[in-house]
């Protein structure tokens, strides 16, 4: 009988960040073998390794390391001060190591202060605990150099003598022995009450005493060279093969242990993945070929875990066909994530891995921002006032080129996402299917992979251009799920979801449109705790309510609201104040719509109602189309947008003023009527940045009279800039002074809507923007708040500008150069 219990190696990588490498979590099986604790056993074979592959490849036999630095590497769970490792290799053939040359096998050393992969620097030369073992060619013998140190020397950062002045060294030669390339040897490196031995065989072919114990603070090995110079320490034998790597700790007792009735060692999979983008999706694959069951009902979960932070993001897989399991998993922090994966099903349980998150330029999750939660923020982004358009791509037809064109031309434009639906309500696509989620018949719990998988690839275009996905679970009439609320099938449905969606960063759940008709409170609360139960990241949840259509929930982490005119802006600032979450206006303003008398507006007015958006606080709206050919839908299709949609022509400004002009103090922003008559205002709470808006005579919604706006300055201090913006240009108009302690009553423009912008004089600046330098040198400087500021100067001879020396064309070039850090090619 065999005792086995879990040990968890974490792998420290100390250059992640900075050099953009990473060194995987290695997850091993540690057990009792005649009395051996084993910590690591690793055949080598198979394409895999439980340590981190540097250069090589893998062979039948086992591993083949590149010539000079190929080699495996391992990180230890702790230290092990009396212990062997032992390989076996194959292929030694000292005729091709040159004179003079010292054919690396082995390498051990404390790891404090070393970059990876280690190289002969003073880190790995001056090292406290350096052992390498290697073949001195013009003596045909083995040779190692070993350092050890008092354990006082743990208090030092780094693992580094200085100038060289170690405590103890020796480099003693073994005896003479000889190689047959064609013969498997097993060689033993072992470590045990100061006595530091080489074994081929068994046979003893190199020792040496030491006065202290191999004691390393964080110990590490590398299997097939050591750190090299030249010919030193390097491999130098051309198809040489390891295998059967194994490391065994003298000192574990096994009073920890669990029974495990088996007499087998299999080992557990590291899977190093490389680097992955912030935010952007990584699968983890799984295979299965042995399951009998459903395998949609077969449970596996991911736990990943921000080797720096301890951070831990639990996420539930899917079934993906073809006898494949996958987690898709989003990193929201930079550096190393390890994985293992948990499931009743031992073959899909256990498996373990790593990845390396680097920066991605994307803007993150779109959600309520931590520190104004009543603001739409990007995680890693600006404010924003979500515009979304309602387009059935879960599941309408139609190529990904013309998906992707439709992405394209929504992010040109500024707008944010797509609403679509899971069980599509009416019924046109596919002879009159409804449910999209099932193949076939529901009952079966079969999903459609080849819907699912669309999906996916569509997501991924999203993502990429930073657009995202409003997904409303259910609908009324036909698109009414036949399946019960709080049932197996829901539970199963909502789980799927969620396991398919959640590494997307930009994504909403709705229980959506009318459910109050066939879904209580209780049933609605049960729906959003399951998606919150199952979604890790916190993807803002809400159920759509109002207008009797469904009960509000209680957990929501943003607020769906629905009326019979959503475009008021009384009503819109009453839903902004009324709830401490973000509020979205998702009855669908209609553009064009023909159908519905009371949602039938123009392009104009859509853009009147995005503006009441940014004055009722920032809230978001959903615009849904005419339909195709005069066919009402309700949606905008897929390959049809640019030419159905009107209104982006003025939509495309209002996300770039709130971020350009608006900026940091967005957040603090509420509306308010004390500044203003005969209009809306939103001002900050010490009155720095001031917003007018004026409705329009034409507006369907707030009917406006076009009058004067009068500015209640008399309770507020200062200088000020202001001037009028046309929301359908995107421009102002000439600025003017404005004095703090009077009221101002000022003239729009025209009849139609307009915003007018005030900004306190020593407000330097809101966000990355041209104001003109204060300090009086020519030119510009570009300020993203404070005294953080970088020159900017007009070259006289050309209509460019110049940073440092450096040309650049475009005043968003120089914005982007100043987010990056980076200056432009030459």
């Amino acid at each position: 009988m065999i005792k086995r219990n879990l040990t968890q190696v974490q792998l420290v990588c100390l250059d992640s960040i900075l050099l953009k490498k990473c060194i995987a979590v290695l997850l091993v099986l540690a057990y009792m073998v005649n009395g051996e604790k084993v910590i690591i056993n690793d055949s080598l074979t198979n394409s895999t390794t439980l340590g981190i592959k540097y250069g090589g490849s893998f062979t039948s036999e086992g591993y083949l390391p590149t010539v000079e630095t190929g080699h495996i590497f391992y990180e230890l769970p702790h230290t092990v001060r009396n212990g062997y490792a032992e390989f076996q290799i194959k292929g030694m053939d000292q005729s091709v190591v040159v004179s003079d040359g010292d054919h690396g096998f082995f390498g051990m050393y404390d790891g404090r202060g070393v970059t990876e992969p280690a190289t002969y620097s003073e880190y790995f030369k001056d090292n406290f605990f350096r052992w390498n073992l290697h073949w001195r060619q013009n003596r045909a013998a083995f040779k190692c150099v070993l350092t050890l140190s008092e354990e006082d020397q743990a208090m030092f950062d780094a693992a580094l003598a200085v100038n060289s002045n170690r405590d103890w060294s020796e480099e003693p030669m073994g005896q003479s022995m000889s190689w047959d390339p064609a013969i498997w040897y097993t060689i033993k490196v072992e470590w045990n009450n100061k006595q530091f031995k080489v074994l081929v065989d068994g046979v003893e072919k190199w020792s040496v005493e030491g006065p202290y114990d191999y004691a390393p603070v964080t110990q590490r090995l590398w299997l097939g060279s050591a750190p090299n110079l030249g010919n030193k320490y390097a491999n130098l034998v051309p198809g040489i093969t390891y295998r059967n790597f194994k490391l065994i700790d003298y000192d574990k007792s096994d009073a920890d242990t669990t029974v495990d009735t088996t007499g087998t060692t299999d080992t557990t999979t590291v899977e190093p993945s490389g680097d992955v983008g912030k935010y952007r999706r990584y699968k983890v694959t799984l295979k299965n070929s042995s399951y009998t069951g459903n395998p949609f009902e077969l449970e596996v979960d991911g736990t990943f875990t921000h080797t720096a932070s301890g951070k831990k993001i639990m996420l539930p897989g899917y079934y993906d066909g073809n006898d494949t399991w996958e987690i898709g998993f989003m990193p929201t922090e930079i550096g190393e994530w390890t994985y293992t994966t948990s499931s009743v099903d031992p073959e899909l349980n256990g498996k373990l891995g790593s990845l390396n998150c680097v920066a991605s330029g994307l803007p993150g999750m779109l959600a309520a921002d931590p520190a104004h939660p009543k603001k739409w923020k990007f995680s890693d982004g600006p404010y924003v006032v979500p515009i979304a358009l309602r387009q059935e791509f879960f599941s309408e037809p139609g190529t990904i080129e013309d998906f992707t064109k439709g992405v394209d031309f929504i992010a040109a434009n500024n707008i944010q996402m797509f609403e679509t639906r899971l069980i599509e309500e009416y019924g046109i696509w596919d002879g009159g299917r409804y449910d999209y989620v099932f193949e076939g018949n529901w009952t079966n719990h079969k999903f459609d992979l080849e819907i699912w998988d669309r999906m996916e690839k569509r997501m991924e275009v999203l993502t990429e251009r930073g657009v995202g996905a409003h997904v409303m679970f259910y609908s009324d009439d036909k698109a009414e799920p036949d399946w019960q609320a709080k049932s197996a099938t829901e539970a199963l449905v909502i789980r799927y979801v969620v396991a398919r969606l959640a590494g997307y960063p930009i994504l909403w759940f709705n229980s959506g449109i009318d459910i109050g008709e066939y879904r209580n409170a209780d049933e609605i609360a049960w729906w959003g705790d399951k998606i919150q139960e199952n979604d890790p990241y916190g993807h803002p949840v809400s159920s759509r309510h109002g207008g009797g259509t469904g009960a509000l929930y209680s957990n929501q982490v943003f607020n769906s609201e629905d009326h019979p005119n959503q475009a008021i802006i009384g009503d819109m600032i009453s839903y902004y104040n009324q709830y401490d979450v973000p509020v979205s206006m998702d009855d669908a303003w209609g553009e064009n719509r023909g159908s519905h008398e009371y949602k039938d507006h123009t392009a104009e007015d859509i853009r009147r109602a995005f503006w009441k958006c940014v004055m009722a606080g920032g809230v978001g709206g959903l615009l849904r189309g005419g339909g195709d050919g005069g066919e009402y839908t309700g949606f905008y299709y897929i390959g049809h947008v640019e030419g159905d949609l009107e209104s982006e022509q003025w939509l495309k400004h209002i996300n770039p003023f709130v971020q350009k002009y608006l900026g940091r103090y967005f957040g603090t922003m509420e509306p308010t009527s004390s500044i203003v008559n005969n209009g809306y205002g939103l001002t900050d709470p010490a009155n720095d940045v001031m917003l007018f808006w004026k409705a329009g005579v034409n507006d369907s919604y707030d009917a406006g009279n076009g009058g004067d706006l009068t500015l209640k300055l008399s309770g507020v201090t200062g200088n000020f800039s202001g001037g009028w913006y046309d929301t359908r240009k995107g421009e102002f108009l000439e600025t003017s002074k404005y004095t703090g302690g009077n009221d101002h009553m000022i003239t729009p423009p025209s009849t139609d809507d307009w915003v007018f912008l005030l900004i306190r004089d020593d407000v330097t600046s809101i966000t990355p923007e041209f104001k003109r330098s204060k300090v009086g040198q020519p030119g510009y400087q570009l300020g993203i708040g404070g005294t953080s500021h970088l020159t900017v100067n007009k070259n006289p001879e050309s209509s460019l500008f110049d940073i440092r020396g450096k040309r650049i064309t475009s005043q968003s070039h120089i914005i982007q150069i100043f987010k990056t850090g980076e200056m432009p090619k030459e």
